[in-house]
């Protein structure tokens, strides 16, 4: 229930939150084989499962096989008692997973190019060669990108799925229902849903939706917000420090780790790592005290717009990262503002 709770992206307060925790602890004590096998296979050396585990690296490969293959997999590997056979299923199940990300990789490349300077209330978009399993990723990359509200449907045939996704302030679900008349089946929740519809209605559905959006999303709904909880220095934070923050865990929707900002850092290294060179690395100087190593995930697209001696503001969280048994100290960026060069 805890790995079905985060992977569906439920809030994690109350009951949910009682589930989440209680599921973590005794995933971290006993887990089932077919789970701890699989987070080995995914290359994850932390010896702790957290909600990020049961997110962005357990939920994913165990919906692939539904995505992309057969569900059957995952339940045979969630039932398995042999290590040896847990391991044959978990390795299948990440070689689903890197079929998978590649297929998104494919269909994000057939979503139409939207004008940023001019992007809709609401991104539609639809194509034939769209996976009906994948629709969501697709979605959900539309989102990253845009924030906008997205979806992603897979004409064939007679019907076309749509899956969409949302921003924080939009019911999604709620926003699809007013149209309701237009489905042959929907569901889903306020930040995602799913849906059947004949595609002789395509054109009406993208007609409704547009002029919906107008009506009903806001200019405010539409611009990205970051809450920063409270400025720390880097030099104030070690492994202690966010020992005693993490007594907030577990976190995820409804419950995020809390974010800090930290002012006029001096940029000393620039490099990129990740399967595809797409992930940040910088090295900061706060006030001569000390260089500390940041991440910053998917954006090694700034790489050209900074150069060493740049001063930078920054938001970021604060993780433990356990290797072979040893505990190291995590940065991960999630807002920077590129100051004035050093001109010395």
């Amino acid at each position: 229930m805890a790995l079905a709770t985060v992977t569906d992206l439920q809030p994690l307060f109350k009951y949910n939150r009682s589930i989440v925790k209680e599921g973590l602890e005794i995933l971290n004590s006993n887990p089932p084989v077919g789970l701890k096998v699989l987070k080995e296979v995914s290359g994850r050396n932390q010896s702790e499962i957290t909600t990020y585990d049961l997110g962005w690296l357990l939920g994913p490969r165990i919906n692939a096989t539904g995505r992309i293959g057969s569900a059957e997999d995952a339940l045979n590997l969630l039932l398995e008692k042999d290590i040896g056979q847990a391991l044959v299923l978990a390795k299948k199940l990440n070689d689903l997973n890197v079929d998978r990300q590649d297929k998104t990789s494919e269909m994000y490349d057939l979503a139409s190019e939207f004008d940023p300077s001019n992007l809709p209330r609401i991104i539609v978009s639809a194509h034939k060669d769209y996976h009906e399993g994948i629709i969501g990723l697709v979605a959900a990359k539309l989102v990253q990108k845009h924030y906008r509200p997205s979806i992603a449907i897979s004409i064939n045939g007679e019907f076309s799925k749509g899956s969409a996704r949302s921003v924080d302030g939009l019911d999604i679900i709620s926003f699809l229902r007013i149209a309701e008349d237009l489905f042959e089946n929907l569901g889903g929740h306020p930040m995602a849903a799913g849906f059947t519809l004949k595609t002789e209605k395509l054109d009406e559905f993208c007609e409704r939706m547009e002029s919906l959006s107008v009506e009903m999303i806001s200019d405010e709904v539409l611009q990205p917000q970051l809450r920063i909880d409270c400025a720390v220095s880097l030099s104030d934070v070690d492994l202690s420090f966010v020992k005693n923050i993490n007594r907030l865990k577990p976190f995820g929707n409804g419950n995020p780790s809390p974010v800090f900002a930290c002012f006029d850092l001096g940029i000393v290294g620039i490099e990129t790592v990740g399967r595809d060179n797409s992930h940040l690395i910088l090295k900061l100087m706060d006030g001569g005290v000390g260089v500390h190593k940041t991440i910053f995930f998917g954006r090694a697209d700034l790489t050209n717009s900074l150069a060493v001696g740049d001063k930078v503001d920054i938001a970021y969280t604060a993780e433990i990262n356990d290797y072979k048994g040893k505990e190291y100290l995590n940065l991960v960026l999630k807002d920077m503002q590129i100051k004035a060069a050093n001109t010395g």
